[in-house]
């Protein structure tokens, strides 16, 4: 509630302030120097489509707003996102408030302050809270062996409140570490042309299904960033790696771990494809620069989930691999194309999705 009631306040100073935002950071000065350089080295003008491109990265950074497909879940088709944000004069006090949507009615909402600069700079410190519904989430059994045939729909709500503590950076090295409470809400789905998950499905293969929990959860991260510019970098390299606890309220039977590094989702799978107690994920990235306005990308995603913490391991993972295109300037189109034994996902997302 302190947050919302501080989010009310701020709401007219954020409309005003939105977007006036300084664009002319280091990552925008970086670029504008790589495209001057281009342009030397070539002796000629800028392209026609490295103009265009430059156009509508100019109007992106203004316009808090990104467009996607595929970003909240199976079936959620075309989601919109809106990111707000206000500075304090002297930088010490952010506060933000999101919101994405669908044509299909899934929504996340959030807000948070963020507090920085504490004990001579060494930390900051995120107080955040947010609300989601996902009404057509898929389901097609517990298991790394679950099979795609086996699919079901089912309704989740959930609400979570976070305090996120983030250290110093320590050269190429930045910790963080966040505790808080999921709140979980399960139900059947919306979609009509697949059966509800608790119809197929019982409380030993679906856990949680019928008898539902909340969650208190802790945990830490840790990355490793060496790249020039992390909006669009031409070198170095990007790795991230978290660990968290979830622990059930009232039925410490549904508790679990979950290990992660650089991402979770592979992209030639549907998304949510694998359910288990514990999981671990893992993606790796190349991409290089085909001219100023244009990268291309190759990647390969693998994970699998266990039911027992004492299972995890790199053995017989499930991977995908595929390409990509990064429309820049900065980026604001991605798209990418994953392959896997279960055939060909596309990923689309346009502006500056967050």
């Amino acid at each position: 509630m302190v947050l919302l009631a501080l989010l009310v306040l701020l709401h007219a100073e954020l409309r005003a302030q939105s977007t006036d935002v300084d664009t002319t950071g280091r990552a925008d000065q970086i670029q504008m120097q790589r495209l001057e350089k281009a342009r030397d080295l070539r002796g000629t003008e800028s392209t026609a489509i490295e103009k265009t491109f430059s156009a509508i990265g100019h109007v992106g950074r203004r316009i808090p707003i990104g467009i996607g497909v595929a970003g909240l879940g199976p079936g959620a088709g075309l989601t919109i996102r809106s990111n707000l944000q206000w500075n304090s004069d002297n930088k010490r006090l952010l506060a933000r408030l999101w919101g994405t949507g669908t044509v299909h009615d899934f929504y996340n909402v959030g807000t948070g302050i963020e507090i920085t600069n504490i004990l001579s700079r060494d930390l900051s410190v995120a107080f955040e809270g947010s609300h989601a519904d996902a009404p057509q989430l898929e389901y097609y059994g517990p298991g790394p062996k679950s099979s795609i045939h086996d699919r079901t729909d089912f309704r989740r709500e959930d609400t979570f409140f976070n305090v996120r503590v983030q250290f110093r950076k320590q050269g190429i090295f930045q910790p963080a570490c966040a505790f808080g409470q999921l709140l979980l809400n399960v139900g059947p789905g919306t979609n009509g042309s697949l059966p509800t998950t608790d119809s197929i499905f019982d409380s030993q293969e679906a856990p949680g299904i019928q008898v539902q929990s909340n969650f208190l959860l802790a945990g830490c991260s840790a990355k490793l960033d060496t790249r020039d510019v992390p909006q669009d970098p031409r070198t170095g390299t990007y790795a991230e790696a978290r660990y968290y606890r979830y622990h059930a309220q009232g039925h410490p039977e549904f508790s679990f771990d979950r290990l992660s590094a650089f991402g979770q989702q592979m992209r030639g799978f549907r998304r949510y494809r694998f359910y288990d107690e514990n999981l671990i994920a893992l993606s790796t990235e190349y991409r290089w620069e085909v001219n100023t306005a244009f990268d291309m990308a190759i990647f390969i995603d693998g994970g699998k989930v266990f039911h027992r913490s004492g299972q995890i391991s790199l053995y017989n993972l499930e991977t995908s691999a595929g390409f990509g295109f990064r429309f820049k300037n900065p980026v604001v189109a991605r798209l990418d194309a994953g392959f896997s034994r279960e055939g060909v996902q596309v990923w689309l997302k346009l502006s500056k999705l967050f």
